[in-house]
């Protein structure tokens, strides 16, 4: 679409409303998909191909590795949507900010700062331990570079938001406004 066209939709009314019920829906949706990674983690898929195989251990694979596939695509359309938004000068303050704050989270918010911050860990050139589970050796590494953590020992991985996410206990939509607050 050009940016023309884009910018005279902008300017309807019930466009814009309707892009904000769309990236409630989203975020809706993001949070949902969050659950089914987070209840069906690396091990217990790794207990579930080693084991006798169900129909029901099968269905709960294929939810996660579908999961796995369109939360990328989910996280995609809502940064798009939420620039779109604040791009065309949306007065909603509600929703401005809550762009704002995921836009941080997703490309400014840096894993070290977040781990640093919630654990006082301040060295990552090696593994250390994880916060999320009973660890005798250090299993969490933090990829400096591409601002993912993985631990070895529970499965826990993902960005600075599902560190957050993890660490607090907390929804996906409390994670982004924590990281946007630091």
């Amino acid at each position: 679409m050009s940016k023309k066209i884009e910018n005279q939709l902008m300017q309807d009314p019930d466009v814009i409303a309707l892009l904000k019920f769309a990236i409630a829906e989203k975020a809706e949706r993001h949070s949902f998909l969050l659950k089914v990674i987070a209840e069906c983690s690396d091990s217990k898929i790794d207990q579930i191909l080693f084991g006798p195989i169900t129909e029901a251990n099968l269905g709960v694979v294929i939810q996660r590795y579908e999961a796995d596939e369109e939360i990328k695509g989910v996280e995609r359309d809502l940064a798009r949507m939420c620039y779109a938004l604040n791009s065309n000068g949306c007065d909603d303050k509600r929703i401005t900010d809550w762009a704002r704050a995921y836009e941080y989270a997703t490309k400014h918010a840096r894993i070290e700062a977040v781990v640093q911050l919630l654990t006082g860990e301040e060295n990552f050139n090696r593994n250390i331990k994880c916060c999320f589970h009973e660890d005798r050796s250090p299993s969490l590494k933090i990829y400096v570079k591409t601002n993912r953590f993985v631990c070895f020992g529970c499965s826990a991985r993902g960005s600075p938001i599902d560190f957050v996410m993890k660490y607090k206990n907390c929804s996906f939509k409390e994670a982004v406004l924590y990281l946007s607050n630091l």
